[in-house]
């Protein structure tokens, strides 16, 4: 008897190391906004590549150019203050933990489209 498996992704795909470190390193200024565009560029093709490998028919950019799962918003609005919202999670590890969310501290106003650099990839 033959099984089958059926799996989703959900939410974002781990980033790679190199992604990780150029992310550091712009955030220190050390790295060109260009060349972390690069590095993300390369981490999605990879993502993409691997999903195509597994034979996964509906592909992620496994949200690569975010820092996290929230973060484009906020990016794309102004009216948010530097002030980060605690979560508190949960169950087994759990504990209070600074998100990357980020407070609403003004009427909010939208600066850009939130996918506006994900759809021309």
């Amino acid at each position: 008897m033959s099984m089958r498996f059926r799996a989703e992704q959900v939410g974002s795909l781990l980033r790679p190391p190199e992604l990780l470190r150029a992310r550091a390193e712009h955030a220190e200024g050390r790295l060109k906004l260009e060349e972390l565009r690069a590095e993300e560029d390369r981490a999605i093709q990879q993502a993409l590549e691997k999903q195509r490998q597994l034979g996964i028919d509906v592909l992620t950019d496994g949200e690569m150019r975010r820092g996290s799962w929230l973060t484009d918003m906020a990016d794309a609005v102004d009216g948010f203050v530097t002030e980060r919202v605690a979560l508190e999670w949960k169950g087994p590890g759990g504990g209070v933990e600074g998100s990357t969310a980020k407070a609403a501290g003004a009427k909010l106003r939208k600066v850009r489209k939130m996918t506006g650099r994900e759809v021309p990839f």
